[in-house]
């Protein structure tokens, strides 16, 4: 895998007892959103309102957790266009992940740069975890080191 060049981003505690079949029943969640910039390495663009990414709690109850690769343009009026799942381990993770990447507004990250359009190539990982916040944030990183499929 390319190198990653950004790492980043929200780590949310969930600190909800959740109600479903499964091994987090009855227990503190931990989950982490890792954002991964694989393509360009030189951005012409930077996100508005910053790129906060909250764990969906339907996913957390539903024990779903995956990455997914997601292909975009940014218009040379800061707008996100021709979203394309490249890769994903679940379908429900590549639908929110288009979803939430078509909120995106962009602006120049250079005020005096001339917009250009520009392609991103973005990988998601939402990993969960019940041990601790640390121990999954470490858990998240390492799985950004593996294919998603």
């Amino acid at each position: 895998m390319k190198t990653l060049l950004s790492t980043a981003f929200l780590t949310v505690l969930l600190a909800t007892t959740l109600f479903s079949q499964n091994t987090y029943a009855n227990k503190k969640v931990f989950a982490d959103v890792q954002l991964n910039k694989i393509q360009p390495q030189q951005s012409l663009w930077r996100n508005k309102v910053g790129q906060k990414i909250l764990y969906p709690i339907e996913f957390a109850r539903a024990h779903l957790k995956g990455c997914a690769v997601v292909s975009f343009d940014i218009s040379v009026a800061g707008k996100v266009k021709n979203i394309k799942v490249i890769n994903t381990s679940s379908k429900k993770l590549a639908k929110a992940t288009t979803k939430l990447v078509k909120k995106w507004r962009w602006q120049l990250a250079n005020k005096t740069a001339t917009a250009q359009q520009e392609q991103r190539l973005l990988r998601f990982d939402f990993c969960l975890g019940d041990i601790s916040q640390a121990e999954t944030e470490q858990f998240c990183k390492q799985q950004v080191l593996h294919t998603c499929s």
